[in-house]
């Protein structure tokens, strides 16, 4: 059996394989952490109620928060405003038509949070991922040793870490 372990090609394999697991692993770590239970504020259930008791959702009004205890403010605030619009006379002695301007109304805001995403779905992304960057990297890098030294793939090669 030949002594792969002072060639240098070799060891450069494993050492590549090394650092491409913990950054990969570090990778599917995060996306795992991703999927954690979020608390939102939910654009569809969440709603602006006009001074005559009409409701908007936030998201068909365009309005975006981030945080419940945000306020609306500058455009989120017009888009609201316009949303509610005041019907205020002008001038009686115009025609009907041309006798009532609208202007921006008050609102109240109403926010309702959610929560997305589950440990459930964290710990199984942590899982499959991390098998899958295990049995993708434990291939390539089991084919490069066969490509670099001849040496040969077995099965349970795949179950062993690098030495």
């Amino acid at each position: 059996m030949k002594d792969y372990k002072n060639n240098f090609l070799y060891r450069l394999v494993i050492v590549a394989y090394v650092l491409a697991f913990l950054f990969l692993g570090f990778i599917v770590a995060l996306a795992g952490f991703e999927q954690r239970p979020q608390q939102f504020v939910d654009g569809d259930k969440s709603y602006i109620e006009c001074w005559n008791g009409n409701k908007h959702s936030l998201n068909s009004v365009n309005i975006y928060i981030f945080d419940s205890e945000d306020e609306i403010s500058g455009a989120q605030n017009e888009k609201a405003r316009l949303a509610c619009p005041n019907f205020v006379m002008v001038d009686p002695l115009r025609p009907v038509t041309s006798r009532w301007e609208t202007t921006p109304g008050d609102y109240t805001l109403h926010v309702v949070n959610s929560i997305k995403g589950s440990w459930g779905s964290a710990v199984i992304w942590w899982l499959v991922g991390m098998f899958i960057v295990y049995l993708v990297l434990n291939l390539i890098r089991e084919g490069f040793l066969y490509l670099f030294f001849g040496k040969k793939l077995f099965w349970d090669s795949l179950t062993k870490l690098p030495s």
